[in-house]
């Protein structure tokens, strides 16, 4: 958690992201976008970080959408040694894209 947010206590959407790709969590079954949608559930409304617990609280719901255990996400996130320094407007483009059709989403919900 701390090697992908430069040692800081919480954690942004990008880092979570760039997290869930570096551990090889997020692959040709289970996208970036499905990725930041479980980050934006985690998140409260207003929030733009998650903490520590929050992140771990997010492990079950990855585990659980991913059809897998949280012992099996533990282990691709302990077996990366910390993110690997790509070119990340790929997902950061994902990420963008995903906010807006959540938002939308939800502001058809209200």
């Amino acid at each position: 958690y701390y090697k992908f947010t430069n040692n800081s206590a919480c954690m942004d959407s990008l880092q979570f992201c760039k997290l869930c790709r570096d551990c090889k969590i997020a692959d040709e079954t289970f996208s970036i976008a499905q990725c930041d949608i479980t980050f934006i559930e985690v998140k409260g409304r207003s929030d733009k970080k998650i903490t520590y617990k929050q992140f771990k609280a997010s492990l079950d719901k990855l585990a659980k959408k991913k059809g897998c255990t949280r012992v099996e996400i533990l282990r691709c996130i302990r077996d990366t040694h910390g993110p690997t320094y790509k070119d990340d407007s790929k997902i950061k483009i994902e990420i963008a894209n995903t906010e807006k059709v959540f938002c939308r989403q939800r502001s058809y919900s209200w």
